[in-house]
């Protein structure tokens, strides 16, 4: 049943600040930071859509935040679902946690979203890596192989370095069509696509099962 459905009622918890305890804040209690889903489109259809079904049935999952340095609270993960009960204005609903592996709970989050773009996700993994110190660590918190990390690296690093590679290409043809030439580079993918989303006979060494 949702927690904040029909009411905005206060938190009956809100005086205990310690991890675990779920909240329910209001707009003006909480703020937004870095994300590694930083592409929310609060005037796209799906969005609306979103917000719709929360106006509806509630919200049915707890997002988590953490205290801020102002003394506001921090959302680290459900930007989506603060931002849609901010636009119902009603509460928000949280779980208080310490701050620490924020990133991880964020990238963890985010990866089982199927809307998660390619390029979120890479800048979320090398963001990850960065933080662990290697893509092995990375890898074994993720409960990936190391292989899927280097090649989020590897596609995050090519996008940049290279620009050209539209926003929605996948992580997997990025890194199998490395070292085409960008005016070959379309007609590779839409051939690849074309064998039903394989790598097949695209001109690279590290050719992939299917696009990710």
């Amino acid at each position: 049943m949702a927690h904040n459905r029909g009411s905005a009622r206060r938190p009956v918890l809100k005086t205990i600040e310690e991890p675990g305890v779920i909240l329910e804040l209001m707009p003006d209690e909480i703020v937004f930071g870095e994300n590694i889903r930083d592409q929310i489109d609060v005037t796209s259809d799906d969005f609306k859509g979103f917000v719709e079904s929360i106006r509806r049935e509630g919200q049915l999952q707890p997002g988590t935040i953490s205290k801020s340095d102002d003394g506001k609270y921090l959302v680290e993960t459900g930007n989506r679902r603060a931002k849609a009960c901010m636009q119902l204005r009603i509460p928000f609903i949280a779980t208080l946690t310490t701050g620490d592996n924020r990133l991880l709970r964020q990238l963890t989050e985010n990866l089982q979203r199927k809307d998660l773009s390619s390029l979120d996700r890479e800048k979320g993994v090398k963001a990850l890596v960065e933080q662990c110190g290697s893509q092995a660590d990375a890898a074994r918190l993720l409960g990936k192989s190391e292989g899927w990390v280097s090649d989020a690296v590897l596609a995050e690093k090519l996008r940049t370095s290279e620009g050209k590679y539209p926003p929605n290409t996948p992580t997997a043809a990025i890194v199998a069509t490395k070292g085409v030439p960008s005016d070959e580079l379309e007609v590779v993918i839409i051939k690849a696509e074309s064998k039903g989303g394989g790598c097949k006979g695209i001109p690279h060494s590290s050719k992939r099962n299917k696009w990710t």
